[in-house]
């Protein structure tokens, strides 16, 4: 997705709609530390809840880099989460049935001072190519 904010943009605790599923994010904040978590010098952690529902006839695979942190305007300024320490956090892939709904955290490394991130999923059509953009922001 890169950093270039392109598509629906919304606020925290806004439900998006996709083609294939609602999302929200919620709960966001700055954590000092989480058990099993080392945390970079110069970075700090962000956790958010994911809270997902499968809208589709479909059941999808879906995998923790789906979602992107973005915390810059800068062309390196965005990452993905980080893999589960623990089940409270989102496991690395998990299957997504018709109406199922799920709720997970997710915890990413920011850089120091950051003050807000934005939280990105791209749609992909089946024939490969970009489909709509989401960019959910936090204030941090």
């Amino acid at each position: 997705i890169g950093s270039g904010l392109v598509g629906s943009e919304m606020c925290i605790r806004d439900r998006v709609s996709t083609a294939l599923f609602d999302f929200s994010i919620t709960d966001v904040s700055l954590v000092e530390s989480y058990p099993g978590i080392d945390i970079p010098d110069g970075e700090c952690l962000v956790r958010m809840r994911l809270n997902i529902k499968n809208t589709s006839s479909q059941t999808y695979t879906m995998f923790l880099q789906d979602f992107q942190i973005q915390w810059g305007e800068g062309d390196s300024d965005y990452g993905t989460c980080l893999n589960a320490v623990d089940d409270t956090m989102m496991p690395y892939a998990y299957e997504l049935t018709p109406g199922q709904e799920r709720s997970d955290w997710l915890m990413a490394e920011i850089p120091d001072g950051s003050t807000s991130c934005t939280i990105a999923y791209q749609e992909y059509k089946t024939d490969g190519s970009k489909g709509d953009a989401y960019f959910v922001e936090a204030a941090l």
